[in-house]
C-alpha cells in the first residue's frame, strides 16, 4: 500500500510539472527554491525576552546576523536554522519551547534574508549555516 501511494504521488507530481516544463527551462533552481524575505515581522522582544544581536562576517562580501536569546540557566543550546523562504522572525515561536525550559536559543539568517546583507544564494547555504554553527559552538 505504502508503495502504491508513492507511485500515485510520483505520478501526480510529473503530470503538474509537464505543462510548466517550457518555463521551467527559463529558471534557475535558486528561482524555484529560493523566496527570500527582508522584512523581519517581528523580534525577540515580543516575547519580552532579552536577546542579543549578533553580526558573523561569512565572507567580504556578506555578513549574517543571528539573535541570540539566552535562558536564565542555560543548559545547552539550539541552533535554529530556517528555509529557504522565511527569515529568523518566523521562527520566533520556538523561543516559548525552549527558553522557558533553560535552553538558549541562537536563530540566524541566511545572506540575503532579513537583515543579513549579500544576495540569497543557494552556495552560501551551507557556509552561512556553518558560521551560525561556529558561533553556537
Amino acid at each position: 500500500m505504502r508503495f502504491k501511494n508513492f507511485r500515485v504521488r510520483h505520478v501526480l507530481f510529473v503530470a503538474l510539472i509537464v505543462p510548466f516544463g517550457g518555463l521551467i527551462g527559463c529558471l534557475e533552481l535558486e528561482d524555484i527554491i529560493l523566496d527570500p524575505v527582508r522584512e523581519l515581522s517581528e523580534t525577540p522582544a515580543i516575547y519580552s525576552l532579552p536577546y542579543e544581536t549578533v553580526e558573523l562576517r561569512v565572507q567580504e562580501e556578506r555578513t549574517i546576523v543571528l539573535w541570540h536569546v539566552r535562558a536564565e540557566l542555560s543548559e545547552g543550546l539550539v541552533l535554529v536554522v530556517p528555509g529557504s523562504d522565511e527569515n529568523k522572525s518566523a521562527y520566533l515561536p520556538v523561543l516559548s519551547v525552549f527558553v522557558p525550559n533553560g535552553y538558549d536559543v541562537v536563530l540566524m539568517d541566511y545572506a540575503g534574508f532579513g537583515d543579513s546583507t549579500g544576495e540569497a544564494q543557494l552556495s552560501n547555504f551551507v557556509a552561512d549555516a556553518r558560521a551560525a554553527l561556529r558561533y553556537a559552538q
